[in-house]
């Protein structure tokens, strides 16, 4: 994740979290182990495209709605991640939300998505093996100002 995090602050990022999320694909029998990554910048990062789309109906409805897609990009593969991208910047009018949504629980206190069947597997993995060099994972890791202490209010 350091090369991650000096990718992000280079660009622009003021500092964030990550939280890595593993969910197992039942049909296909793999895991499918992602990050998510949110950060704070005064602007727009460079080289980082945005990949939210907005739609507006009005036969439908006077809101549009936003929909987060994804891009590919070399500059993660690099750094050992996947080329694989989604980037949504949060409006002015949705920073009070993006605050709470970075905040969620769920994202440090269930990083697993499997069936029952995975528990053995998962506890094994949360265990590591200190004996062989395999300590337990971390799952949730600030960077640059978010790992301040007492970094309360970002917007300020």
């Amino acid at each position: 994740m350091r090369g991650l995090n000096r990718l992000l602050q280079q660009k622009g990022a003021r500092g964030g979290s990550h939280f890595i999320e593993f969910t197992y694909n039942s049909k296909k029998g793999w895991w499918n182990t992602h990050m998510h990554s949110l950060f704070w910048a005064w602007e727009k990062l460079d080289d980082f495209h945005e990949t939210t789309e907005y739609h507006w109906d009005p036969a439908e409805s006077l809101l549009q709605t936003k929909t987060v897609g994804g891009k590919r990009t070399r500059m993660l593969p690099r750094l050992g991640l996947g080329e694989r991208y989604s980037l949504d910047y949060a409006e002015n009018d949705e920073l009070e939300l993006m605050i709470r949504y970075s905040s969620k629980v769920a994202y440090a206190t269930k990083p697993f998505k499997a069936p029952i069947s995975k528990t053995l597997e998962i506890a094994e993995f949360l265990q590591g093996d200190a004996k062989n060099g395999k300590p337990e994972p971390r799952l949730a890791r600030p960077f640059g100002e978010g790992s301040y202490p007492g970094v309360m209010n970002v917007l300020a």
